[in-house]
């Protein structure tokens, strides 16, 4: 009994000095991040000179104004503007957007400011910059382009040199506020998803402006994030430790049941979690429809569970002309209208079908249970409903696709299938768009 009590006791003891080296390299790493991490290089992100955000001038002529800009030397930003009075609000000035997918902006709020350069010649005694800021999980019906709108102010005196503009400056517009009726708590700036930036002229005259620089600026990681690390480092010591001495009183303790009880929930909590977390990892968030992670899941589902794939029929949808959407009417149309279409695609297939958007104005259906005959009836169907669909009823606008269709073979693979319907799309594409075409799976 002795001999036990004794090796216990030393268990325990070697124990006790595993816990304290780990923490004595715990308080060593907090004071190496929490000393080091103001020495850290700071991160930059260019605003301009960028090649892949899209620079624009505006003017009040598309309201009536008589205002107008003009480029210079638009790979410099060199561009003039002449403001005019007119009985419309006079604006002119200069934007930068954000072309990200599925509507999404730029997260600033990972840093602290911007850099800005621009030299300025005219009559302005100050330029306005302004941000917008998307949020649509308080205003689901605003639009990107109506966003939350921030701005401050530049004296004349400010420009023609380096400046570094805190976000904290930053205030949202009181116009913008009444015009939406926004909650009190999402009145505050904002900067986690902005869609566009820039500055215009409030001065009546003459400007001449060249944009030298501009880029955000922010700390590599940030004070919030080292202490948040920090915490998380200690919180997972003393969780690590927490959970060895509640191993022990589980073995010990007669409410084992109860406590693995608590467990258990805990675990259905998190596979409640993972479970959403899979479901948006394989749905597009702009149409709302399976994406390529999605399709490839169910499908793999499909033809694992049939004995003879023959009667398994994948089309393949492409919007004509989608470019020219983009062009003419932007890419908060363009987006609309996949919106749309993933509705009448929707409302015109089976429960048992599986639509998915593929990628960009693409978009796939996989049809079970269904012969030559009735796919190739669906898609003509599918084909007229959209051509005679009312697209952007403020501002109609006509959309047809092309599509491709096939069926698969009887033991055949997804790629080959695919391939097979992708080239028939390209033969539809060929023959003058807003038609269908199906290849036979010989």
């Amino acid at each position: 009994m002795g001999d036990v009590a004794v090796l216990t006791f030393n268990k325990i003891t070697m124990q006790s000095k595993h816990h304290a080296y780990i923490r004595v390299v715990a308080i060593g790493v907090t004071l190496i991040v929490t000393l080091g991490a103001s020495y850290l290089p700071k991160k930059q992100f260019s605003l301009a000179p960028s090649d892949d955000i899209f620079q624009a001038l505006f003017d009040d002529r598309s309201y009536g104004g008589v205002s107008e800009t003009e480029w210079l030397n638009a790979a410099d930003r060199r561009w003039v503007c002449s403001m005019r009075e007119s009985n419309e609000y006079p604006s002119c000035g200069y934007s930068l957007s954000f072309n990200r997918p599925n509507g999404e902006g730029i997260d600033f709020s990972r840093y602290q400011g911007f850099v800005f350069k621009v030299n300025y010649s005219g009559d302005a005694e100050r330029i306005r910059i302004f941000l917008r800021n998307h949020k649509p999980d308080y205003a689901a019906d605003i639009e990107p382009g109506e966003s939350k709108f921030m701005s401050l102010f530049i004296r004349r005196q400010d420009l023609n040199k380096e400046l570094f503009i805190d976000f904290n400056e930053f205030n949202v517009a009181d116009w913008w506020l009444t015009e939406f009726n926004v909650p009190r708590p999402y009145t505050a700036p904002d900067f986690d998803n902005v869609v566009a930036f820039g500055f215009d002229m409030v001065t009546l005259g003459n400007h001449q402006i060249t944009i030298e620089k501009l880029h955000l600026v922010g700390d590599l990681m940030q004070r919030e994030q080292v202490y948040l690390g920090i915490i998380l480092l200690w919180m997972a010591l003393l969780m690590t430790e927490a959970a060895i001495w509640y191993a022990r009183l589980i073995l010990k303790s007669r409410s084992s049941d109860e406590k693995l009880s608590q467990l258990r929930n805990d675990y259905d909590v998190l596979h409640e979690e993972k479970v959403e977390f899979e479901r948006k990892s394989t749905t597009d968030f702009l149409t709302r429809t399976q994406n390529r992670t999605g399709i490839h899941q169910q499908l793999n589902f499909i033809l694992e569970n049939s004995n003879d794939r023959s009667c398994i029929g994948i089309l393949i949808f492409d919007i004509d002309h989608f470019k020219r959407i983009n062009d003419r009417r932007g890419h908060d149309t363009g987006d609309r209208v996949l919106k749309e279409m993933a509705d009448v695609l929707r409302s015109n297939t089976r429960d048992t079908d599986l639509l998915g958007r593929w990628g960009g104005e693409e978009f796939i259906l996989v049809c079970p249970n269904i012969n030559e005959s009735n796919l190739k009836e669906l898609g003509e169907k599918i084909r007229a409903t959209v051509s005679r669909y009312p697209f952007e009823h403020n501002a109609p606008i006509t959309v047809t696709i092309s599509i491709g269709m096939t069926l698969f073979k009887h033991l055949e693979n997804f790629d080959p299938a695919f391939k097979r319907a992708d080239d028939a799309l390209y033969h539809a594409k060929n023959s003058g768009r807003n038609c269908c075409v199906f290849k036979a799976n010989k």
